[in-house]
């Protein structure tokens, strides 16, 4: 009786060398993936946010939008949210549906800023600010230039124009701050 060799063959050896290889050229993917539905995730969550208060804004009366500098700086909900002296609103930290945790006790994550401006025929808020949205300060705006996203310029308006303006922004793990915009105009005719 013949007995065989005990062991693995070289093409085994090779064969599972190949895939291992293979096994760990592709763990880098894995990362990029992960990385990116998390962005994807954050994406998703910030134009819903900024689309809220875009609906709440355009469900009002032309007369209303933008009156008063501080009346789109108070949510649904009535809470006041932080104002400036030229009408920009900040309001946050706010969770992936937009509420403060005022508004809502869960352990969500409230990660994110929404800003906001109704830009009208009598409102200038030159841009130029040179940090990035993340860094924008709460209420110290006094005459200084703002994020381009929330720029105004009177003369780019009509008595039958108004424009809302609204940035939604969070800092990633790796502390890069991202952002989304969002624009919409408001007429009467």
């Amino acid at each position: 009786m013949e007995q065989k060799n005990q062991g693995f063959s070289l093409l085994e050896v090779v064969i599972s060398l190949g895939l291992l290889v293979m096994i760990i050229g592709l763990m880098p993917l894995v990362t990029v993936i992960q990385n990116s539905n998390t962005y994807s995730s954050s994406s998703t969550s910030m134009i819903n946010i900024a689309m809220t208060l875009s609906e709440e804004l355009n469900m009002l009366d032309f007369s209303a939008v933008g009156s008063d500098p501080y009346a789109n700086c108070t949510d649904t909900s009535g809470h006041v949210i932080n104002g400036t002296s030229q009408g920009i609103c900040r309001e946050g930290p706010l969770n992936q549906l937009g509420y403060t945790n005022l508004e809502n006790s869960s352990d969500d994550v409230y990660m994110y800023y929404r800003y906001s401006v109704v830009c009208t025929n009598s409102m200038n808020l030159p841009g130029g600010y040179t940090g990035d949205v993340c860094t924008l300060p709460d209420s110290n705006y006094v005459g200084g230039p703002v994020v381009d996203d929330l720029s105004c310029a009177a003369s780019s308006y009509t008595n039958q124009s108004k424009e809302i303006k609204i940035v939604v922004a969070y800092r990633d793990k790796r502390g890069k701050c991202k952002k989304s915009t969002l624009s919409s105009w408001k007429t009467t005719y």
